[in-house]
């Protein structure tokens, strides 16, 4: 069995057939169809994932702030309903009010969001590419593969260039904004990426991690 997010997020029962009967046609005025980010963004606005504005645009160099993703992240993952439900966060500066509270509890349960370090998370701030990176692939559960291989970021980074994540993404470095091109770029790439997950669990406390990326049965 393949396992990445078409096989293992609940919106994936259906993304295959989405995807491949949607009409993809330019549906915001700004986002031409041979823009470098047009079809992830198309085929996920028919997903539901991203959306738009009401005057037709989508804002493709608009600055995605950090409570933002975590709302893409659980939409991606199907969590939308949990988040919607779940308003309590370990953050002082995300009130149970806040619109955006729930997607950044869950996304915080999961271990896919961290604050500052000191009580905050900064849920307007503008999320840096390279966190935006570390949020998909931790959702991927790359977090082992990260540890060894740098920590945070490179380790994320070194993953996401590895296996796909940061296909056909331009203009798009290190401590920058990541825009919402970019993001939509990342989220469509990461439906294809596969899964890191743990696959033996040694008695002397061995474990190991196996990369399901369709090849060998896995």
């Amino acid at each position: 069995e393949m396992k990445n997010l078409k096989k293992v997020i609940a919106l994936i029962a259906v993304l295959a057939l989405t995807l491949s009967t949607v009409a993809l046609g330019a549906t915001y005025s700004d986002v031409a169809e041979d823009s470098a980010y047009s079809v992830a963004v198309e085929s996920l606005s028919k997903l539901g994932i991203v959306t738009g504005y009401e005057d037709g645009s989508y804002g493709p160099e608009k600055a995605v702030t950090r409570a933002e993703m975590a709302a893409l992240i659980a939409r991606i993952q199907g969590y939308e309903e949990t988040a919607k439900a779940q308003t309590a966060t370990v953050f002082t500066d995300v009130p149970a009010d806040f619109w955006g509270s729930g997607y950044v509890a869950a996304a915080s349960n999961m271990g896919i969001v961290n604050g500052y370090g000191d009580g905050t998370f900064g849920p307007d701030d503008a999320v840096k590419y390279e966190q935006a990176v570390t949020m998909i692939m931790r959702t991927l559960g790359y977090e082992p593969f990260a540890a060894a291989n740098g920590g945070y970021p490179t380790g994320y980074l070194a993953a996401a260039q590895r296996y796909g994540l940061t296909k056909n993404v331009s203009n798009a470095v290190s401590g920058t904004d990541a825009n919402r091109g970019t993001i939509a770029q990342l989220l469509y790439n990461g439906i294809d990426t596969p899964l890191m997950a743990q696959s033996k669990w040694g008695t002397a406390g061995d474990i190991e991690y196996t990369i399901y990326d369709g090849q060998s049965g896995k």
